[in-house]
């Protein structure tokens, strides 16, 4: 099972990789641009529902859930915090 925490990182990341690959391939034809938005706009959705997520399971552990012990996780370079901000 891939922990929520890695789940959320990676969405992140497809998502920048997608913002910044989607504007050259528009322009080379590979892509159509409506195409494109609406994919942005559904990997964004993806993100702000993992987001979400991890700040109901941090809910839940404050209030006696064992769901999540700890409110911020390390996953490589990246710090998830579940009040709904990354960085």
């Amino acid at each position: 099972m891939i922990a929520l925490p890695e789940r959320i990182v990676e969405a992140q990341r497809e998502l920048a990789l997608r913002k910044q690959c989607y504007p050259q391939w528009i322009k080379s034809g590979k892509l159509d641009a409506g195409d494109a938005t609406s994919q942005i706009r559904v990997q964004e959705a993806i993100v702000r529902t993992l987001m979400r997520l991890g700040a109901e399971q941090c809910q839940l552990s404050l209030f006696g859930g064992d769901t999540m012990t700890h409110p911020t996780i390390r996953v490589g370079q990246r710090l998830i915090r579940w009040d709904g901000e990354s960085g």
